[in-house]
């Protein structure tokens, strides 16, 4: 997200994406959720994306959750920081919002410089907040060259990982 997205603190307030902190406590679906890691990566050669009109606030990966689960306008690029089903975020799909529901009328994708600052931060407890009123998971965001095991043993840069390829895990509910 870019600076000026306003976050839901535990408490209802709102404040500055670039303004949060670990330690900050946030509003999610159900709960609150503590910031954990704080994340600053640049725009590079992504787009901004705007809602419904409003001013351009959110990379296409970024997933939002709507009434049909999670969506983004990147689902492949989603998936690949996430170990489950994300779909294409559309015109008509409805948005799960702070106070209520909102239908997406318009997605407008602009360019912007390379250098923009994005804001993001892991949390505790389920990975979702309130950005701008909208519900918003942070994607496990890991840093370009984190090292992924793949099946093979052999590692690859996280931004290498591709839709299809069979990445090692570890199934913690087998151990003893």
């Amino acid at each position: 997200f870019i600076a000026w997205t306003k976050v839901t603190m535990a408490d209802g307030s709102k404040k500055n994406i670039e303004d949060i902190e670990v330690g900050d406590l946030l509003l999610w679906e159900t709960s609150i959720n503590e910031v954990e890691e704080l994340y600053r990566p640049l725009l590079w050669e992504q787009k901004l994306f705007s809602i419904n009109g409003w001013e351009s606030f959110v990379t296409a990966e970024h997933p939002f959750k709507t009434t049909r689960w999670w969506r983004s306008m990147d689902p492949v690029s989603s998936m690949k920081l996430m170990d489950w089903q994300v779909d294409l975020l559309k015109v008509w799909d409805i948005l799960i919002t702070e106070n209520w529901y909102e239908k997406i009328t318009s997605l407008v994708g602009t360019s912007a410089s390379k250098d923009t600052q994005l804001y993001n931060f892991k949390v505790w407890w389920d990975d979702t907040y309130y950005a701008d009123g909208y519900l918003v998971h942070n994607k496990w965001c890991f840093l370009a060259w984190t090292q992924v095991y793949m099946a093979d043993w052999t590692t690859k840069n996280i931004e290498d990982v591709e839709a299809g390829d069979m990445i090692m895990t570890y199934n913690i509910a087998s151990q003893n």
